[in-house]
């Protein structure tokens, strides 16, 4: 529990033809195997272990030896060490979470709220992003030609921001190959058999290259700070408010196979009815490469969502593209595109603060037990958004009055 370890016995109901391990959940016990469970964890110490984890990024194993010493701080040694147990069910514990919070669990009731999303799907996703079927008025889709395209296309626009992080990466070792995701591509990340196939049906180094000859991210196979890495980190797609909408695993730098997977994984998290998606602009700090081709390379490996990448138009952060070459600011500068808004394309960067301090523990984790975490700190991450949109919003209406006095 909460205030330590402790050794007790337990009375299983034998009247009853439920196994040993449901009782103890009917009790909010969590127990650390099914078949003859010795060891059990309270609910309420699994959701202290999972905020105390998002929050401060705490290991498991460090967790467990200061529960060990706040049970005896004199004599640590006399009390049993459930590391083992308790890394097996902190493993399965958010998974339940996220399947709990996304209504998994209610059927087909939660298709009727959120009728275009991805079956099983559990993302925490943007709640001021236009969604159709969910915070758009019926009937949108029948604006005025003269209220769309071109001119007012910002009405109902999505806005997306790509970046690369090189922070949670992944050693190459002796991993055990029987560990996989639990989450199996139902959020962020790809199921690693999906992403697997594509890499090997599609080619990862295309040939494109930028003019702009100190960008370096697309080039970054050759890095030797990625020795000895499988997983160089981790390429995002997230929207203009600061909400992760996919991930996918980079290997030895940006690649634009990579750049297009996420992209394609983002699209078909929060899909349209086909011919009625709203203007899509992405920013990325390779644009001046990424875009050369992007047309026929969607055309012949996504051509599901080609029409949508046909239509999006493309720019660089706004910080970024001062380093560019001059052609460079003229071409994908967002002060540049009409009906953009302040879309300075930056919103990316903020998240790497928080994410990297998961790098050294992903570092050594098996592969799906890193991609497992990261989803968990994802889906945390984008829950604190929507929980201070509100407040956001109010602070900077507060200051838009204060700056147009």
């Amino acid at each position: 529990d909460v205030n330590g370890i402790h050794a007790t016995r337990v009375s299983f109901c034998q009247c009853m033809e439920r196994s040993k391990w449901r009782q103890l959940f009917d009790a909010n016990f969590f127990p650390a195997t099914i078949d003859q469970p010795q060891t059990a964890f309270t609910f309420e110490l699994l959701r202290h272990w999972m905020l105390l984890n998002l929050q401060s990024k705490i290991t498991a194993h460090h967790f467990v030896a200061a529960l060990r010493r706040q049970t005896d701080n004199v004599f640590t040694g006399n009390i049993p060490d459930i590391s083992n147990q308790f890394r097996f069910v902190a493993r399965i514990w958010p998974l339940f979470v996220a399947e709990k919070r996304s209504g998994y669990f209610h059927g087909n009731g939660m298709k009727d709220c959120f009728p275009f999303r991805p079956v099983d799907d559990l993302r925490n996703s943007c709640v001021v992003c236009p969604e159709d079927g969910v915070n758009m008025e019926p009937g949108w889709e029948r604006t005025p030609s003269h209220l769309r395209l071109p001119f007012k296309r910002h009405l109902n626009s999505r806005r997306w921001t790509v970046d690369g992080n090189n922070k949670t990466g992944n050693y190459a070792k002796n991993n055990d190959l029987d560990d996989t995701s639990l989450f199996s591509g139902r959020a962020y990340m790809p199921s690693e058999q999906s992403f697997e196939h594509y890499q090997q049906t599609v080619p990862q180094l295309q040939k494109e290259k930028t003019t702009c000859s100190h960008l370096k991210v697309a080039n970054g196979a050759n890095s030797a700070k990625y020795k000895n890495q499988r997983i160089s980190g981790n390429l995002h797609v997230q929207c203009d408010h600061g909400v992760v909408l996919s991930s996918v695993d980079m290997a030895l730098g940006e690649r634009l196979a990579i750049y297009d997977y996420a992209l394609n994984l983002a699209i078909e998290a929060r899909p349209f009815r086909s011919g009625t998606e709203p203007d899509l602009v992405i920013s990325y700090d390779n644009t001046c490469g990424a875009a050369a081709n992007v047309h026929s390379r969607w055309h012949k490996y996504f051509p599901k969502h080609s029409h949508i990448i046909d239509n999006a138009r493309f720019t660089i952060p706004a910080c970024h593209v001062r380093n560019h070459v001059e052609g460079c600011d003229y071409l994908y500068c967002y002060m540049y595109k009409p009906n953009t808004g302040h879309f300075h394309g930056e919103t990316v960067e903020a998240t790497w603060a928080t994410f990297n301090e998961l790098g050294p523990s992903v570092l050594q984790m098996n592969p799906g037990h890193r991609i497992d975490t990261l989803i968990t700190h994802y889906g945390d991450w984008n829950w604190r958004k929507a929980v201070s949109m509100c407040e956001c919003f109010c602070l900077d209406m507060s200051l838009r009055v204060v700056f147009s006095i």
